[in-house]
């Protein structure tokens, strides 16, 4: 999306969850029995990318983290 100016960037370290809510998809056993894992340089570069403000110029200013149940469980991917 390199036409588009990047105002917030979320990541999604891994599909994986740590709860087991009855109504929530990332609780069935197919999705935990495939886990993903972000690449960690696609990940990077898309980060520095957006603060630095390529290419338009407008730098993001919103770093968030999200997955199903608890983002910090991939630490390391943090």
């Amino acid at each position: 999306m390199r036409h588009c100016d990047k105002l917030s960037v979320t990541v999604s370290p891994t599909n994986q969850c740590n709860l087991r809510c009855v109504y929530c998809m990332a609780s069935s056993s197919v999705e935990q029995s495939s886990p993903i894992d972000i690449d960690i340089n696609f990940a990077k570069k898309g980060i520095e990318d957006a603060l630095a403000g390529f290419p338009t110029g407008t730098k993001a200013k919103i770093l968030r983290l999200f997955s199903p149940g608890e983002p910090i469980q991939r630490m390391n991917v943090i």
